[in-house]
């Protein structure tokens, strides 16, 4: 049985709808794009062939401008 934390997918991001948490962690690979990402306050920036782990219950929110995968 897969449990909605097990899965994997490809999303397009554009603008946050607002901060947001959740309770698993999540893994952030930039395969197009660049995706500014706002972590408990402190910013990052992913782009192609960068990558992120966001803690389980951390706050963030997030913006993709143009194609960001």
């Amino acid at each position: 049985m897969t449990a909605a934390h097990d899965v994997l997918s490809v999303r397009d991001y554009g603008a946050s709808h607002g901060s947001h948490d959740h309770d698993h962690f999540q893994i952030l690979v930039g395969l197009e794009g660049v995706l500014e990402l706002e972590v408990a306050g402190r910013g990052q920036r992913i782009a192609a062939g960068n990558g992120f782990v966001v803690p389980p219950g951390e706050r963030h929110d997030f913006e993709g401008r143009g194609t960001t995968r």
